[in-house]
């Protein structure tokens, strides 16, 4: 191994290496010497009969330097602990003190110091965690030495500790009023005293009303210039005395005071439309929306129009009717019950328009068109039904099951020899959900006693239909026999099939 100091050297940092050859001698040659040219290197002679490889290794020594001191700035607070970070790179590694006007703090009371691991044989991380408290404010914020020395010399890094503050008055704007509502725009102060503000506290109340003070906190997303807020639940034609502000590590801030007034009673906002304008269902749609501000009053009943559009522009956004049918259906929906109607004896695959209006006592809003249209609508058929042969025997519970896809969503019945077992005693009929709204499901459950083992088992029928048509799959619902040939349980059977494996294995090992 070959050890070599370097001073600090001048020269082209992109001329890492090169080779030259003297008198069939090959040199490499670093022309500028730095750390990071440490190494192992590989020098490889080759003939065409052989190759030979030999390894050696470049270790650079060098004094200590700073070059990975992310910062020198460093904030603090009665309460706080704070990492004073100091990182020194140097070959061999570096032995790291820290110092005050002079004095090394090594054994001073008030400052703890720890080291970290760098996880690098030429880097040394040192900690001084100083102690803020009450007494020593006036003392303890100021310059700091760090001091990292080897054996080929040392320098020092200088830090600043810096006492943080609580920011100052932040600002505010009136975005929006309405009558139960104040939208406020917050933007953070000038001096955020030395540590980002994170959040907003909000206090506000009726204005010389002597109520109850309500507050909010607001968090502050990282970067952004501008924090919306809005305060909800007001009452209408009010004023507001309004109180925000900004928080940060050390805590609350200056007070900035703010006036504001809702606005008088009035109608409600428009309503917006959330549901897709693409139906899933071929014969009715699902009309739904967001509750649109009251305007103070309570939403009595939300009314809804709508008709056959003839020609439908979908080229824009959103689509736009050029023509409707005249004859328009109207369904009036009260106001506190729901946010959606189902408007239903559609057409399959036809586009329709829509106008919603919210009303309360003092008004109706404007109106919102929305255009949709229905799905195609798909007859009956079975295609995930897994299986159509079950079985049963003497006090069994078996489910026969009938899966049915479609649109709309199916209807199932259950028939054996043209009678319909809705009806029928010795037969439970469920229902049970997919979570699909085009595919249903239902289980027939026979009784099978000894008076009717005769006539349960056989042939069924599942009969699936909807609007668009109907179709039949065909069950079977077999007895299962035990291990004599006798009616009886399924597991006897397989319970005795097994033992007889079983004993013939023995008696292979055994001849």
């Amino acid at each position: 191994m070959f050890q070599v100091y370097v001073e600090e050297q001048e020269g082209n940092s992109e001329q890492d290496a090169l080779t030259r050859v003297y008198s069939k001698t090959l040199y490499l040659v670093i022309p500028t010497l730095k750390p990071k040219h440490a190494g192992e290197y590989v020098c490889t002679a080759s003939t065409t009969a052989v190759t030979v490889d030999k390894t050696f290794k470049i270790d650079v020594m060098f004094k200590p330097n700073f070059d990975n001191q992310a910062t020198t700035r460093f904030w603090g607070w009665v309460g706080s602990k704070t990492n004073l970070t100091c990182i020194a790179n140097g070959n061999p590694e570096p032995v790291i003190e820290w110092h005050k006007e002079g004095q090394n703090l090594a054994s001073i009371n008030g400052y703890l110091i720890t080291y970290g691991n760098s996880g690098l044989p030429t880097r040394s991380i040192s900690y001084l965690i100083p102690t803020v408290d009450n007494g020593n404010v006036g003392g303890v914020f100021g310059s700091y030495s760090c001091r990292a020395a080897n054996k080929f010399g040392d320098n020092t890094e200088e830090l600043t500790f810096e006492q943080a503050r609580v920011p100052g008055e932040v600002g505010i704007t009136m975005q929006d009023t309405r009558a139960t509502m104040l939208g406020l725009a917050i933007t953070p102060p000038a001096e955020d005293g030395g540590q980002a503000v994170t959040q907003y506290l909000l206090k506000y109340n009726k204005l010389n009303n002597g109520g109850e003070e309500k507050s909010r906190t607001i968090d502050r997303v990282a970067g952004e210039a501008m924090t919306k807020v809005d305060l909800v639940e007001l009452d209408p034609n009010t004023h507001y005395s309004i109180k925000v502000y900004a928080i940060n590590n050390v805590g609350s801030g200056a007070e900035r005071n703010f006036m504001g007034r809702t606005a008088d009673y009035s109608e409600p906002d428009r309503v917006m439309v959330k549901s897709p304008r693409m139906g899933a269902n071929a014969y009715e749609y699902t009309l739904s929306w967001d509750e649109p501000f009251t305007g103070g009053a309570d939403i009595a009943n939300y009314i809804v129009e709508y008709a056959e559009a003839l020609e439908v522009n979908t080229n824009t956004e959103p689509w736009a009717a050029v023509r409707v049918l005249p004859q328009a259906q109207t369904e009036n929906i009260p106001g506190q019950a729901s946010t959606s109607v189902v408007l239903d004896n559609l057409k399959k695959n036809t586009f329709y328009q829509a106008k919603t209006k919210a009303v309360n006592r003092i008004g109706t809003s404007d109106e919102t068109t929305f255009i949709f249209r229905t799905g195609s609508g798909v007859k009956p058929n079975f295609d995930n039904q897994a299986t159509t042969r079950f079985w049963g025997w003497v006090g069994s519970k078996t489910n026969l099951t009938c899966i049915a896809n479609g649109n709309p969503e199916p209807v199932i019945e259950w028939h054996k020899e043209g009678h319909n077992l809705a009806s029928i005693n010795d037969y439970v009929i469920i229902d049970g959900n997919s979570g699909l709204p085009t595919r249903s499901i239902s289980y027939l459950i026979p009784t099978v006693d000894n008076g009717n083992v005769g006539s349960v088992f056989g042939s069924y029928s599942c009969k699936a239909s909807n609007k668009v048509g109907e179709n039949t799959e065909q069950l079977t619902f077999e007895q299962a026999m035990g291990p004599s040939g006798e009616a009886g349980s399924v597991r006897a059977g397989v319970a005795g099939m097994v033992l007889v494996v079983m004993v013939t294995a023995c008696l292979q090992l055994l001849c």
